[in-house]
């Protein structure tokens, strides 16, 4: 088990804080897509509600995922696994993959969502080669045919 003077170490070097920053602006972001059509229809003034409900989601999911992270990996590494990693995570390799990062999860999340449609006929194909003509029957019910 790891000191948690150890983890805050790693996480400064990994800079921990930027990726889940990164991370739950993006997850937040989603959320804010899913609702702010529907309320702006209703009310303009509803635009400037869910800018201050989204800084503080921020702020509240940041600072509780942060915590978390901290629990698991005192639980799950010992200090000498985080003098490993801090050593790579030093290393100018990974501080490229790390200034990376954001893009690369920004893409492969925009890629994957431009993609769902595509997704959902794949797996009903599948589903269809995999189940038996009473499932089969019961899927296309289900999505409108």
């Amino acid at each position: 088990m790891a000191s948690e003077e150890k983890v805050q170490r790693f996480f400064k070097v990994a800079e921990v804080s930027k990726q889940n920053e990164f991370f739950i602006t993006e997850l937040v972001s989603q959320m804010k897509s899913r609702f702010v059509g529907e309320l702006t229809e209703e009310n303009n003034n509803d635009e400037v509600k869910i800018i201050e409900v989204i800084g503080k989601m921020n702020r509240s999911m940041g600072k509780k995922s942060l915590e978390f992270s901290a629990k698991l990996y005192e639980e799950l590494f010992t200090d000498q696994e985080l003098d490993e990693l801090i050593e790579i995570y030093a290393s100018p390799a990974f501080s490229r993959l790390r200034e990376l990062a954001p893009e690369l999860t920004s893409r492969l999340l925009n890629h994957v969502m431009s993609k769902q449609e595509e997704y959902e006929k794949e797996f009903k194909r599948i589903m269809e080669e995999v189940f038996d003509n009473d499932t089969k029957n019961l899927l296309n019910n289900k999505a409108g045919k």
